[in-house]
């Protein structure tokens, strides 16, 4: 039998086998079979290690005896796998940028050029045509990564801060090379998702095309900035989500309301259409509209809506304004009335041509709640918006006033934005103990909802134990309160302010309370009411009804409400109790809330942060970004600013040039310049001389230009109003230099 490559057995050999036999099973078989195999060793390479041991046993491994690869492998062939693979990210490597790189960062969204790889920018189109993010870099090249995980601190793209779960980020307008959680809604920029965070140090890729943002009023779907698109659940068969018609959502109302039955409005999980109530339970409906539906397509069991937030849209009725229907029945065409010179409801747009109408979805308020109470017959009311701007504390531009280490100065001192503290307590220094200090939550906590990520310690004891009263404060108040512009905001009306706490020891009581104030006069001061407080973490709310503010006089420029926590009844305990002045007393205050209404169980809400960082900085305004501290040295290296920083190039006979605040602040403004550079106060950076402008005398300049800087002689010349500063280099540049500062403008209430 011959003996072939593929399985054979050889038979056994019997007791009455002859020696013919033997002898040809020997050649024939065993022989012959054993001749087939041809390993003798084993050799080792591309990332295989082969060795063979004494027994005859072969054995491979990829990589090392721990099975991981720690070099390079490379296939010539394709690669199939037939389970599961965890690719992190796809990458490639490239040459010319480096770790030493100036402007080169982790994070950081790039382009490709004519001229190699750049930052990119939102600003336009080819600027906006990112391929990947900077996920390594080194002194050999850079990696960018064009899709999948990235892990890393990206603080350095994001203004400072860590990525936030569920959070996307866009390339930024402003920024080179920065991401940002707000999306461009500027014409001309263009809206490009980046990354998508999975933790503080972490975030997925997505290769995302991006929307260029026109204001053609024929855009529609992701390429018009003034949509956004819902999924109503369930509401595939409704028909009253049609095109011209405003909508609104509460995400109280869910069903059908008693109370707004002759309307024949049907409600799916919070969405219905919009109408303006002055009175009962709906009488704040107005305040929930979103916005006016453009189109709409059925999606399985739901409805997706398309629907116009603001801008011009493509809707056809007579010229005029339109306003919200305040007995509006779904039976008929639309819920928006043109109006006839009087008119009482919510202003939605303007029809102002042919097939145009813009959409303003004034907002325009009115007292009361529309929620809950229509629905149930418990005292609980819907809940409006928080109207405290910085109640968790996350804006806080002053940095020497508790941000990052403890404040132990007495006095009065305005601390995180739209925060101050009140100092009534008599006596000098030696007779108190003070600081405020802002902390931070473990990434999870339960203790107070909404997870915020900051609240406040503050320690407030004093000797005096005085008794008497000024406007019902006693001579012995220690206040922390937030500012709401406008003394007589919430005349007469009921609000609801919440707020969590606890204190360092057991048994100790703080008050709220509101005051309004003309600039450094307080007008009036109400107590609301005592708070027990225990050495955990509590929530207290506080129903009250804001008295008829008295005649303040005049001028009212700088008057203001301020609402907030006082630490009198605590003080007075611990002189009573004779706590001395080291002892560890002081009190925790976390997510502080203002509702508008009579609300039992409000849930703690603080809106998006670069909304409210902008009207804290209608009274603080900065260049510095919310991390960097005022005075500080911002370079990405010794000859190149970070990017949030203003300049201006010098021109002949063009040594000033004027900066134009983002928004009108609330009043002319007190301004220090700072140096980039060394961030010495009133002086600026030279870019060109690589020095401060003090400091460039001698050095020469475009066309041989000597630069002069006069001692003792102001070499910026600087003047602010309300809508923006005046800057004019005096000394230290010539011509076509390049003149870097910081910008800090204080319009902020006088204490």
């Amino acid at each position: 039998m011959s003996v072939t490559n593929n399985t054979y057995q050889i038979g056994t050999l019997q007791g009455n086998t002859t020696f013919y036999d033997w002898y040809v099973k020997e050649n024939n078989e065993i022989i012959a079979k054993l001749n087939l195999l041809r390993v003798y060793g084993a050799t080792s390479g591309d990332g295989i290690l082969a060795s063979t041991s004494s027994s005859g046993l072969l054995s491979l491994s990829i990589g090392g005896t721990a099975g991981l690869v720690s070099s390079g492998l490379s296939f010539n062939g394709p690669i199939t796998f037939n389970n599961l693979v965890n690719l992190p990210n796809v990458s490639y490597k490239i040459t010319g940028l480096t770790s030493g790189t100036p402007g080169i960062s982790f994070g950081m969204p790039m382009r490709i050029t004519t001229s190699g790889y750049t930052a990119g920018r939102a600003n336009n189109q080819e600027n906006a045509e990112t391929i990947g993010i900077i996920s390594n870099l080194d002194a050999t090249g850079i990696y960018l990564t064009l899709m999948g995980k990235v892990d890393g601190d990206f603080s350095s793209v994001n203004g400072g801060a860590t990525l936030s779960a569920g959070c996307f980020y866009f390339l930024s307008p402003s920024v080179t090379g920065g991401i940002s959680t707000t999306e461009p809604s500027v014409t001309g920029q263009v809206s490009k998702p980046i990354l998508l965070g999975l933790g503080a140090t972490s975030g997925v890729v997505f290769p995302y095309r991006g929307n260029y943002l026109t204001s053609s009023a024929g855009a529609s779907g992701a390429t018009a900035p003034n949509r956004v698109y819902v999924l109503i659940p369930g509401a595939a068969a409704s028909t009253q989500f049609a095109s011209g018609r405003a909508i609104s959502y509460n995400p109280n109302i869910e069903e059908f309301v008693e109370a707004d039955a002759s309307s024949n409005r049907e409600w799916y999980g919070g969405w219905f259409l919009s109408k303006s109530s002055t009175s009962g339970s709906l009488s704040n409906e107005e305040n929930f509209v979103v916005g006016v539906i453009t189109q709409s397509s059925v999606s399985g069991a739901d409805l997706l809506v398309e629907i116009a937030t603001g801008g011009e849209i493509s809707l056809t009725q007579a010229e005029g304004v339109y306003y919200l229907s305040q007995d509006f029945d779904a039976d008929v065409a639309t819920n928006l009335i043109r109006s006839s010179n009087d008119y009482s409801g919510k202003i939605i747009g303007f029809q102002v041509a042919s097939n145009k109408f813009v959409v303003v979805n004034n907002p325009k308020k009115s007292s009361g709640v529309f929620g809950v109470s229509a629905l149930t017959s418990s005292s609980t009311s819907g809940q409006t918006e928080n109207l405290l701007v910085n109640g968790d504390f996350a804006i806080w531009q002053r940095p020497d006033t508790g941000r990052d280490t403890q404040y132990t100065e007495i006095g009065d001192v305005i601390f995180a934005d739209m925060w101050r503290r009140q100092d009534g307590v008599s006596g000098g220094t030696a007779a108190k103990s003070y600081y405020i200090q802002r902390q931070e939550f473990a990434d999870i906590q339960s203790d107070v909802e909404g997870d915020p990520k900051y609240y406040i310690d503050v320690k407030g004891l004093g000797l005096s134990g005085g008794t008497g009263a000024t406007y019902g404060f006693g001579t012995d108040y220690l206040t922390i309160g937030h500012v709401v512009e406008n003394a007589k905001s919430f005349d007469s009306q009921t609000i609801t302010f919440s707020f969590n706490a606890k204190c360092s020891l057991a048994n100790y009581s703080i008050s709220s309370y509101i005051a309004r104030y003309n600039g450094t006069t307080l007008i009036d001061y109400n107590e609301m009411e005592e708070h027990g407080l225990s050495t955990s973490w509590g929530k207290y709310v506080v129903q009250y009804e804001v008295p008829t503010l008295p005649n303040p006089g005049s001028p009212l420029e700088n008057d203001y409400f301020e609402i907030g926590l006082n630490l009198k009844p605590l003080i007075n305990t611990a002189n009573t109790n004779s706590i001395s002045l080291g002892t560890g007393l002081y009190v925790s205050i976390a997510s502080v809330c203002l509702y508008l209404g009579a609300i039992t169980n409000p849930y703690d809400y603080h809106p998006p942060l670069q909304t409210r960082l902008n009207k804290c900085r209608k009274l603080y305004y900065s260049t510095y970004a919310l991390n960097q501290t005022e005075g500080s040295v911002t370079m990405i290296n010794k000859e190149e600013p970070t990017y949030n920083v203003p300049s201006h190039i010098i021109l002949p006979n063009g040594l000033c040039k004027f900066i134009e605040w983002p928004f009108e602040l609330r009043t002319t403004p007190t301004v220090t310049i700072y140096s980039p550079k060394t961030g010495t106060a009133n002086d600026a950076y030279n870019r060109s001389s690589n020095r401060d402008l003090r400091n460039s005398s001698g050095t020469i300049g475009y066309n041989s230009q000597n630069r002069v800087a006069v001692l003792g002689v102001d070499t910026l010349l600087t003047d602010a109003t309300k809508d923006g500063i005046k800057i004019c280099v005096s000394g230290g540049a010539v011509n076509y230099d390049n003149v870097f500062y910081h910008i800090v403008a204080d319009a902020d209430y006088p204490i």
